[in-house]
């Protein structure tokens, strides 16, 4: 009985080591005895076989042995094997057996699909479908990310904006409270100064008028406007009617001419410019060193600060005042003209226009 089972196996054994080959494929598509397959098919695959070999790291990779295994299907796909290109593409896929590599699992898929698998091919579309998906996601993200950061960037620059503006308005108040304070001074002053300018007018009138006597004309005035004249005595100024008589006595530098009931005057005392009335008393105080006529509108051009240079005002600003004294419009003006027409050319911060009386910009028709 033992020989009788002996020669069959021997003469198995012979036939296999004849055909590694084709017993490594049928021993392994026989679930019965492919137990008997790695010899075969570890033969077969020595000799060079792709199918053996790929055969072989099938065995290998069911045992665990996955180096060896890829060594082998590497073999197999060096000879354009389609199948062990598919396989070795598996190992590099997410939930392979090795160490994911995308880019490597894509390189063999399209290999085995070259070579004719058509699962491969189908892997490969689907790999370049999921690929240009992901695409699309990274820039629609990236594109997201840029309109974020655009729209920061354009939050942070209005804010910075706006706290600019906030800061340019805090020193505009500023400078407007400082102004008004000024004005405020400016104006206790000036009262102070009519106050006491009236009372020299007085004494100077009644002195004059004890003075003079009969000599109540004068031969030479300068021409007349609304009714009055300017005229020099003396090395001072005063006015006198249209009968050539001495209505405010001579007591001022220099006198202008009346013009809406306004005449600009220097004071002998301090050498700076004011406003009198038709009888001679102080309107304005004599605190400037440039006036300008009082116009139609009613406003004349007064310089605040500053001082005389070559004849001209420098270092100041221009402004416009009421009859009254009252600042119309500011003095923040470079230059200005008397009014015409409701409107003067000024010049503010290098910009030459025309303003009306309220301080607007208007255009020039």
């Amino acid at each position: 009985m033992k020989a009788y089972y002996l020669i069959p196996f021997v003469f198995v054994l012979s036939a296999c080591s004849d055909n590694d080959v084709d017993e490594c494929k049928k021993v392994s598509q026989n679930k019965d005895i492919n137990g008997l397959a790695d010899t075969f098919c570890e033969n077969a695959a020595l000799k060079g076989d792709a199918d053996s070999q790929y055969l072989l790291a099938e065995i290998l990779l069911k045992k665990g042995d996955i180096e060896r295994a890829k060594e082998n299907l590497e073999k197999a796909a060096n000879q354009k094997h389609s199948t062990a290109l598919f396989s070795l593409a598996q190992l590099y896929d997410k939930g392979g057996k090795l160490e994911e590599n995308l880019d490597t699992a894509r390189f063999y898929y399209q290999k085995s699909c070259y070579a004719g698998e058509m699962k491969a091919c189908v892997k490969v579309e689907a790999l370049e479908k999921a690929e240009k998906a992901e695409k699309e996601r990274e820039e629609k993200r990236e594109r997201r990310e840029r309109e974020r950061l655009a729209a920061e960037a354009e939050k942070r620059k209005l804010q910075q904006e706006n706290a600019r503006l906030v800061e340019e308005q805090k020193k505009q108040a500023e400078q407007q409270q400082k102004l008004l304070q000024e004005q405020k001074k400016l104006a206790e002053s000036n009262q102070q100064m009519l106050q006491k300018l009236s009372e020299i007018t007085q004494q100077q009138q009644k002195s004059s008028e004890s003075s003079v006597d009969s000599q109540t004309t004068v031969s030479s005035p300068k021409k007349f406007y609304e009714g009055l004249a300017a005229y020099e005595e003396n090395g001072l100024w005063g006015f006198v009617n249209t009968q050539n008589q001495i209505v405010i006595p001579a007591q001022f530098a220099y006198a202008g001419r009346f013009s809406q009931g306004r005449a600009a005057v220097k004071s002998n005392k301090n050498q700076l410019w004011g406003f009198i009335d038709r009888s001679g008393r102080y309107v304005i105080a004599p605190a400037y060193h440039c006036l300008g006529y009082f116009s139609a509108e009613g406003l004349a051009g007064v310089y605040l600060g500053g001082y005389i240079s070559n004849g001209q005002c420098v270092g100041g600003k221009w402004g416009y005042m009421d009859k009254n004294g009252n600042w119309v419009i500011n003095p923040v003006l470079d230059d200005a003209t008397r009014f015409s027409k409701g409107k003067a050319k000024v010049t503010y911060k290098g910009h030459t226009g025309f303003i009306d009386r309220y301080g607007n910009w208007v255009r020039e028709k």
